[in-house]
């Protein structure tokens, strides 16, 4: 049974989360966020902010930017 959308948010917080508290991710969890993030941004059904905020979180991920209180932000945007 695939993830829902809500299913793969919730799991995009929890690894935003692990990064926040821990300043760190693992490989593993580095690929799982770059794959749910793909998958979530190729959802025609999110809504614009939605999608912004993906794209958003897309780039950091990308450049290991994180920033805690862009995090926190993204996290009340999911």
């Amino acid at each position: 049974m695939p993830l829902s959308t809500n299913h793969k948010l919730s799991l995009i917080k929890d690894l935003l989360l692990s990064q926040q508290t821990e300043h760190f991710l693992t490989q593993n969890e580095q690929e799982q966020l770059t794959q749910l993030l793909s998958n979530v941004a190729q959802d025609q059904s999110l809504d614009s902010s939605l999608s912004d905020t993906i794209s958003q979180i897309a780039s950091a991920s990308e450049t290991d930017t994180f920033d805690s209180q862009a995090i926190d932000s993204w996290i009340n945007q999911l």
